[in-house]
């Protein structure tokens, strides 16, 4: 049983939820006996700097927030070289590494991992040297990640917050085409929207990728072809029927290395983050990262 934990807490995340449910996870820590340090967070990156920082004085950090907060301390225990396991209470918009772990909702069991699961191994991906434990997204849901950031406030992000985004992009994004080059291979050269996972999960429930394994030291990529708005009701029908890899207009990729290059600036977002503009090279960091996950 790990006898210390660092609980690094979002307070931003989750409409402010997140504070309530860290003072409840907090009880039943100290119910067990656990030596714990609580580290809301202040700003943006300031969850890496925690992460870095306490690496080496505890057993376990728990992340309490969402994929945001996660992808920070990933980043700062990368930092500081540690292998200390992360134990996960998502409190977030879409917590796909959390769903992706398949973590229990309710609390009590998420505590239980915390001190008592074993440790997963996972793959990070990196994107010109920025390490990320999902995906990244490359083309119409950057263009829409981008100007959510631009209206993000102190009170954080709700799904509510991607509807106008959403609707601009549709029927303005001009869906300039990209190149793929996998392993060292021209694969695609017309598509206009493109995900490079390390999980199987995107956006929450999605299935995009049809063989993604966070430990299986590769990278899936799916690549889309949509031109105009009506396209995007075909890719909605498939992904609400639960078989969005399966939309015709899909093709699929593995590899080690993945470039996509283009001549018009089209945007990239990386685990839910704006991350600038094409091109980018795509790697993988194998068995980066621990997490504490159900026996």
């Amino acid at each position: 049983m790990r006898r210390s934990a660092a609980i690094i807490v979002n307070p931003v995340s989750g409409r402010g939820q997140t504070m309530k449910k860290a003072r409840k996870a907090i009880r039943l820590l100290e119910k067990a006996g656990v030596k714990i340090q609580l580290l809301p967070t202040l700003y943006q990156g300031h969850g890496r700097f925690l992460a870095r920082e306490h690496a080496s004085k505890v057993e376990v950090i728990i992340s309490i927030g969402g994929d945001g907060t996660l992808n920070e301390v990933i980043n700062g225990l990368l930092d500081a070289h540690s292998d200390i396991p992360i134990a996960v209470i998502p409190a977030g918009t879409a917590n796909v590494v959390a769903l992706e772990l398949k973590i229990p909702k309710d609390l009590e069991s998420q505590i239980h991992i915390a001190l008592e699961g074993p440790c997963r191994k996972l793959d990070l991906g990196l994107a010109d040297h920025r390490p990320f434990i999902m995906a990244a997204g490359i083309g119409p849901d950057a263009e829409i990640v981008t100007r959510i950031a631009e209206k993000r406030d102190h009170k954080g992000i709700s799904k509510l917050n991607y509807i106008a985004p959403t609707y601009h992009t549709i029927f303005h994004y001009p869906y300039p085409t990209m190149r793929i080059i996998v392993d060292g291979k021209m694969v695609d050269e017309t598509a206009t929207f493109t995900l490079v996972g390390n999980c199987s999960l995107y956006g929450g429930h999605f299935h995009p990728f049809r063989n993604a394994d966070p430990a299986d030291r590769l990278l899936d990529v799916c690549a889309m072809h949509m031109k105009k708005p009506g396209d995007w009701l075909t890719y909605a029908r498939y992904g609400l029927l639960g078989r969005f890899s399966s939309c015709p207009d899909m093709t699929h990729y593995q590899g080690r290395e993945i470039q996509v290059l283009a001549l018009d600036p089209i945007k990239i977002q990386i685990d839910g983050d704006p991350a600038g503009q094409l091109p980018v090279t795509f790697g993988i960091l194998p068995e980066a990262v621990s997490f504490c996950v159900a026996e």
